[in-house]
């Protein structure tokens, strides 16, 4: 006959002892898998700028700098907001006007190019 409780224990012991090793085996990684993996290419590259988008950005770019926060984002409003460059741009300049729409532009940033 056989003993219900001795069966348990070892199903126990089996369960404890896979859980030991799993654990033990996470530990032993350096934690640096995940972030040494290439990123997509999609991810990792930005798509180049024309000649005059740059020249758009830098005009902005010089407006916030001047303090012209307003002049700065209707410059920046006239570029394709399809361009992460921009929206990283646009999500400064917001925030700095204190504006609550550079969150959904900051988050709209995660998983591309420009993604810290």
């Amino acid at each position: 006959m056989r003993h219900p409780y001795k069966e348990e224990k070892g199903l126990m012991k089996t369960a404890i002892a896979m859980l030991c090793i799993l654990t033990l085996s996470g530990c032993a990684s350096d934690g640096r898998a995940l972030w040494t993996q290439t990123p997509s290419l999609h991810a990792s590259e930005c798509p180049k700028l024309t000649s005059d988008q740059e020249f758009a950005l830098n005009l902005a770019q010089n407006m916030a700098d001047e303090g012209r926060l307003h002049a700065s984002l209707a410059n920046l409003e006239g570029l394709p907001d399809s361009l992460g460059e921009v929206r990283l741009r646009k999500a400064r300049v917001l925030r700095l006007l204190g504006s609550n729409e550079a969150e959904p532009l900051y988050r709209s940033l995660l998983g591309t190019c420009r993604a810290a």
